[in-house]
């Protein structure tokens, strides 16, 4: 995994995305993410200006979750996008304020 994904923090272990929400008319986005030591963690993007997501192949439309391949976290402030990378998608995300929330 890149030197972007350590900077989450979430330990060296795999990550898999469980849900993408995206709100108020996709000004707000949300990632939700367990890793495979099973810590769950949220990355929540504010202020969301440009969405761009690209599905690699519709059959695989219906998975319950999409391992996490790679991220670039961009920057705030709408200045560079955030690109997460999945087996199954690609989210490219023009944003404001980033957090990341852990659980437990």
């Amino acid at each position: 995994m890149s030197d972007e994904y350590a900077l989450l923090g979430v330990g060296e272990a795999a990550s898999w995305l469980t849900a993408v929400t995206v709100s108020y008319w996709g000004n707000t986005v949300v990632i939700a993410c367990e890793t495979g030591t099973g810590q769950l963690y949220r990355l929540i993007y504010r202020d969301c200006r440009h969405l761009e997501w690209e599905v690699y192949g519709p059959e695989d439309a219906t998975a319950t979750a999409a391992n996490l391949i790679g991220i670039k976290l961009g920057q705030r402030a709408h200045v560079e996008p955030a690109v997460i990378t999945t087996d199954i998608f690609e989210l490219a995300i023009l944003y404001g304020s980033f957090e990341l929330q852990k659980e437990g």
